[in-house]
């Protein structure tokens, strides 16, 4: 997954994000940054990596939302593998994560710990409702809403269709009459 040795250089040549997200967005994000020359390291789980891989682990949706990236295997639960991130934040720009809500906090990875260690670190959080609020705990991916929206779409057009054929009628029949 190693970016190819190049004489190209981009606007974020000498910078370096650290992503932590999986699925797309953040994915995305990172590799759209090392499109620009930003050097990218993909923090991976143990034994699945990200989930966009696919049962062959190397899917072509992971390759083009992990392009430009290294990659690195990190159980975060374990406290060595923490460390192992807190030194490599300490020298990174970027951090992407896709955690749900409490989860950074819970790992030791919230704003507060991590600005301590490396105060211009640029935090870039994927999350689909915010950290807080009604759904903050919520699931939700970029599909969901465009299923959503087409289910609501469908549900809803025959009653549109259907006030604008009651409107269509009342307005020629209010023409018709003197």
């Amino acid at each position: 997954m190693g970016k190819a040795e190049s004489s190209k250089t981009g606007a974020l040549d000498g910078t370096v994000a650290i992503d932590a997200s999986g699925h797309v967005a953040g994915p995305y994000a990172g590799s759209l940054l090392g499109d620009l020359g930003c050097d990218v390291i993909k923090v991976e789980l143990p034994g699945t990596g990200d989930p966009a891989r696919g049962r062959d682990s190397y899917s072509p949706v992971f390759r083009v939302l992990n392009r430009n990236k290294k990659s690195v295997t990190l159980n975060l639960r374990e406290a060595e593998a923490r460390e192992i991130l807190y030194r490599m934040l300490e020298s990174a720009d970027i951090l992407i994560e896709s955690f749900r809500p409490g989860t950074r906090k819970s790992l030791g990875l919230d704003y507060e710990e991590l600005r301590q260690r490396n105060p211009r670190l640029i935090h870039c959080s994927v999350t689909a409702f915010g950290q807080d609020g009604n759904l903050p705990f919520q699931a939700f991916y970029q599909l969901l809403l465009e299923f959503s929206d087409a289910q609501y779409e469908s549900e809803h057009r025959y009653e549109r269709q259907h006030e604008r054929e009651e409107r269509k009628e009342g307005i020629e029949g209010d023409c018709g009459r003197a």
